[in-house]
């Protein structure tokens, strides 16, 4: 099966001097029978600097922290202590820090909604995060077990619609922590990504963190 791309732009009315793009990406992969559909959140501000001429208010930071590498070690014990992290993985060549968090802990099965007592766990994890990373970016991936949607069915028709709502769940938490909005990106990959034989180890989300490559925008 050859794979296929459908992406989706949507570009919303201006007004005084914000500008605000929503790019939608919807990426299917065929290959292996697997599939992750993706979903950018993009935001940002621009200054009139005369008829028909527009300059860029804010110039994100390309360059990775000199620090970064000696503060992950300490950061990763902290986050390795609060409730629900299940486990820290490889972050990659570009990434800085990547870790697994067990859903059930922060949400009931077949729903999207953040439990009341988990809240204060994710709460400080986002800090914590932003903190220490203030200008790395969040990928935040949901995934889900391959039981299908039973109770939520008219909200999430399947699983690919109820690990992108865990996922943004999330990152409006993080939003609230302080994030910028065009550092922030949710990917649900559903039940194409199973880690485990058994349902609850694969019923997770993992928190990517990194810096934007040198000369890549946004």
């Amino acid at each position: 099966m050859n794979a296929g791309t459908t992406r989706i732009n949507f570009m919303p009315r201006t007004s005084g001097l914000t500008a605000s793009r929503a790019v939608i990406a919807f990426i299917f992969l065929g290959a292996l029978g697997a599939g992750v559909l993706s979903l950018e959140f993009e935001h940002s501000k621009i200054e009139t600097a005369g008829p028909g001429i527009s300059t860029p208010v804010h110039q994100p930071e390309m360059v990775m922290r000199a620090e970064s590498k000696e503060i992950v070690p300490e950061v990763s014990s902290r986050v390795l202590g609060m409730p629900g992290v299940g486990r820290l993985l490889e972050a990659g060549a570009k990434g800085i820090l990547a870790l697994e968090l067990r859903s059930d802990d922060f949400f009931q099965v077949g729903t999207a909604n953040l439990q009341e007592n988990s809240l204060s766990s994710v709460r400080d994890l986002a800090v914590l995060l932003r903190e220490t990373f203030a200008e790395a970016r969040i990928e935040i991936e949901g995934h889900t077990d391959e039981s299908p949607v039973v109770k939520q069915r008219k909200f999430f028709p399947s699983n690919w619609e109820l690990s992108a709502a865990r996922a943004a769940s999330l990152l409006h938490v993080f939003e609230r922590a302080g994030f910028r909005k065009e550092r922030l990106k949710i990917v649900a990959f559903g039940d194409s990504r199973p880690v485990a034989s058994d349902g609850p180890a694969n019923r997770r989300l993992v928190v990517r963190v990194s810096y934007p490559d040198q000369g890549e925008g946004g």
